[in-house]
């Protein structure tokens, strides 16, 4: 019940601003937003968490969300910025690999194949996800193939159909 939640987060929120439930309430309202596609509100909220909270443990998730919600917006230098950002501050995280790849795909939507196969490979160096993998390999393909660097492409596109068939993944 998304309307129900929404009301007791920000009355959370609003009535107890220095509870030790007020991050998770910013987070959790961040998230309900999120659900919905409401990705300007969801930018909103985590974006108080994380400057109410910089250091508190969610502000790792929520700073990644934020490069989501750019992503989405298809905001894509914004979205550049803000997982380069992520990157260095974060350089433990467990999600590398999937930022590396928003990355990539920013950079190929931006019309920079060679910046997004860069990417695209760190993230499949990176990844211990098999589709996330597989998905690199064959936006490398696409990279290539962009830059008419048909040879690579081709031998990314064998790779990625090889990895799908090894991993037993299915791969159109």
């Amino acid at each position: 019940d998304h309307i129900q939640s929404e009301k007791q987060y920000l009355q959370l929120i609003k009535v107890y601003p220095n509870s030790a439930y007020t991050p998770q309430a910013y987070y959790s309202l961040g998230w309900i937003y999120f659900e919905q596609d409401k990705y300007e509100k969801a930018k909103d909220v985590f974006s108080k968490l994380i400057a109410s909270f910089p250091n508190h443990q969610l502000s790792e998730d929520t700073s990644f969300k934020l490069g989501e919600i750019e992503y989405n917006l298809r905001n894509y230098e914004k979205t550049i910025d803000l997982f380069l950002v992520f990157l260095d501050k974060h350089p433990k995280s467990t999600k590398i690999s999937e930022s590396y790849f928003y990355i990539a795909e920013a950079y190929y939507y931006l019309g920079e194949s060679l910046k997004s196969i860069t990417f695209y490979a760190k993230a499949a160096d990176s990844s211990y996800d098999s589709k996330l993998i597989l998905m690199s390999k064959v936006s490398m393909g696409w990279g290539y193939l962009k830059l008419k660097k048909l040879d690579l492409s081709q031998k990314m596109f064998d790779e990625a159909l090889a990895y799908s068939k090894e991993k037993g993944i299915l791969s159109d």
